[in-house]
């Protein structure tokens, strides 16, 4: 059975270069379609290790930030750094309420009550 040894590691980045703890990373290997996952870790970091040589996606996403995808070679023994800045994601949506009061009539002064009929039999007004 075959050991590798070459990685991928880096630094999830906001675009002020804070780190973004907890960013979701997804490496896929372009050939045989294997994806493994992980998050970084509070100081933004993070690390696929014990990768065999071959063409490589790695995307990187984090709730409020558009996500990122890379792809990369990657040769036998190699440890590749990858930092990646995160753009903050515009919401492009926009909610529009809007609303009317009923029309009131304010030439009209009288009132109007609808009765049925058998409470005006009764009704000793």
């Amino acid at each position: 059975m075959a050991q590798f040894s070459s990685a991928v590691q880096g630094t999830v980045l906001d675009p002020s270069a804070a780190a973004v703890a907890s960013a979701k990373a997804t490496l896929k290997n372009l050939r045989t379609n294997i994806t493994a996952d992980l998050q970084s870790n509070s100081s933004g970091f993070d690390r696929f290790s014990a990768l065999g040589p071959g063409d490589y996606e790695v995307r990187v996403e984090a709730p409020g930030f558009r996500s990122s995808v890379v792809n990369l070679a990657l040769s036998t023994e190699q440890t590749r750094d990858l930092n990646i800045t995160l753009e903050v994601q515009s919401t492009g949506e926009s909610i529009s309420v809007t609303g009317e009061a009923p029309v009131l009539d304010t030439a009209e002064s009288r009132q109007q009550l609808t009765m049925d009929q058998k409470k005006s039999a009764t009704c000793r007004c």
